[in-house]
């Protein structure tokens, strides 16, 4: 009875988790194929097309295949509940999820250390130069996509599960077997965490500080030069009146 009654609550939180994830997919698609489809088409008809609407697209794209590998996956995954694709595509599809994850979470740095370039080095960088230092930063986010996402391949394949069910044996997409040693899989968790959360949120840190630093400088130095001006104009005035005084006493 404990064991039915279990069974029930483990099914309703799977078609839960199910409608929210591909819910969230299908929010995921359609929002950011709009947003693609509108950069390429401002592209194509020769509009301005800066080096945010770049990075922008990049981020897109990006987010596109979270919502193609990580919920629309996920949520296929979790309703066949067994591992039906086979390892080739469990190693794929491990691979593209952190790859979507590296590349949308590199893409939003890079978009931060381009507003602090913008920003801080306007005068000082050509325009040429400053879209070639965008397309270095968008080349270096996708290949450290890529190397950060590699161990995927190795870590993630498809086993046969070790309980049967009512059609006999099925596979899942696990990390079983994969490290040799204990320390391993600390090691590659806490490198993930470092490298997708940790350095991506200090150097966006350091970025927007930065930036909030320029404009409070400037803001200072314009705010500095009113208040002279506006000193200069009352002691003009001061001197004026009491010049105007002094002659009519006269």
């Amino acid at each position: 009875m404990n064991t039915s009654s279990e069974d029930a609550v483990e099914m309703a939180s799977r078609k839960i988790q199910i409608h929210v994830l591909f819910s969230l997919s299908f929010l995921a698609i359609v929002g950011n194929s709009a947003v693609i489809l509108n950069l390429v088409r401002k592209r194509i008809r020769g509009r301005s097309f800066g080096n945010i609407d770049h990075l922008i697209l990049q981020l897109a794209i990006s987010d596109l295949l979270v919502g193609f590998f990580c919920l629309a996956a996920d949520g296929a995954w979790k309703y066949t509940y067994w591992w039906l694709a086979g390892n080739s595509a469990c190693k794929f599809v491990k691979f593209m999820q952190m790859l979507a994850l590296y590349c949308s979470t590199y893409t939003i740095v890079s978009i931060a250390i381009d507003r602090c370039i913008a920003i801080r080095a306007s005068c000082g960088l050509s325009r040429t130069s400053h879209r070639q230092v965008v397309k270095i930063m968008s080349l270096f986010a996708c290949t450290m996509s890529v190397f950060c996402s590699l161990p995927q391949i190795y870590i993630f394949r498809s086993i046969a599960s070790p309980f049967d069910s009512e059609n006999g044996f099925h596979e899942q997409c696990v990390t079983y077997g994969a490290y040799t040693e204990e320390w391993q899989e600390p090691a590659y968790i806490l490198f993930t965490c470092a490298a997708m959360f940790i350095l991506p949120l200090i150097i966006i840190i350091i970025s927007y500080t930065l930036i909030f630093k320029k404009i409070h400088d400037e803001s200072e130095f314009r705010s500095g030069k009113r208040s002279c001006h506006f000193v200069s104009i009352i002691t003009r005035s001061c001197k004026n009146f009491i010049s105007t005084s002094f002659h009519r006493v006269r």
